[in-house]
């Protein structure tokens, strides 16, 4: 199948329902599509932040590494997510690292062509705005859930988290290229206990396990299970 163009990539994104024929005109002329193979990285720590990124395919995740080496990953970005507003808005460099989990397609928006729609769309504004409060929720639900809930149920509620439309757009995808160890980095738990953890959700029908992925086939159960207490 051949790669989308700019202008399908960006008629389909989030927030250009929000956005103005002469908005969306410059943005075709300036937003570019780049290729990330799988384990390449598309931002390094401490680098000046040069653009907002979205995944068009594939998948990404931001994560941070200890100076022991120890890595945690913070987030996954799936097909539809635009990341990286919160660090050009402060005009900082990257706070973390973004690597490609699998080979993956990017829009890359310059900084200045950011900053130059934040100027003149009132729409873009109250975009931005609600992205980053359910960014705020995600982060302090799975901090809650981490200390109120069983290991287990938390593997679960990390899966979960990519079923959120308003932060994963493309939910109707339910294959995710994640693999357990990807999982147990961004849930903050063994391999053995993600692994355990995706054999109840298959017995119960909530998910498909298969190499180096999974599929969701039941998002409310899923939700069910990580919302329960043993």
């Amino acid at each position: 199948m051949p790669p989308p163009t700019i202008n399908a990539v960006l008629k389909s994104a989030p927030f250009a329902p929000h956005l103005s024929r002469a908005h969306l005109l410059r943005l075709r002329r300036e937003v570019l599509l780049r290729h990330i193979p799988a384990g390449t990285p598309l931002c390094h720590k401490t680098h000046q932040a040069g653009h907002w990124a979205g995944v068009v395919q594939g998948a990404v995740k931001i994560h941070a590494l200890s100076p022991t080496g120890r890595s945690t990953t913070l987030a996954t970005f799936t097909p539809g997510c635009w990341f990286g507003e919160g660090t050009l808005l402060k005009h900082e460099c990257w706070p973390f690292d973004a690597t490609a989990i699998e080979d993956t397609l990017v829009a890359l928006m310059p900084a200045s062509t950011f900053h130059w729609l934040l100027e003149r769309s009132l729409g873009f504004n109250r975009f931005l705005l609600d992205q980053l409060n359910a960014r705020l929720g995600q982060f302090i639900g799975r901090c809650e859930h981490a200390r109120l809930h069983h290991s287990s149920r938390h593997v679960a509620h990390c899966i979960s988290e990519l079923t959120d439309s308003r932060l994963y757009p493309d939910t109707g995808n339910r294959h995710l290229g994640m693999s357990q160890e990807e999982l147990a980095s961004l849930a903050g738990v063994s391999r053995q206990i993600v692994n355990r953890t995706l054999g109840e959700l298959e017995d119960i029908g909530a998910v498909r396990v298969s190499y180096g992925a999974l599929t969701l086939i039941d998002p409310e159960g899923l939700r069910r299970f990580s919302e329960s207490f043993e």
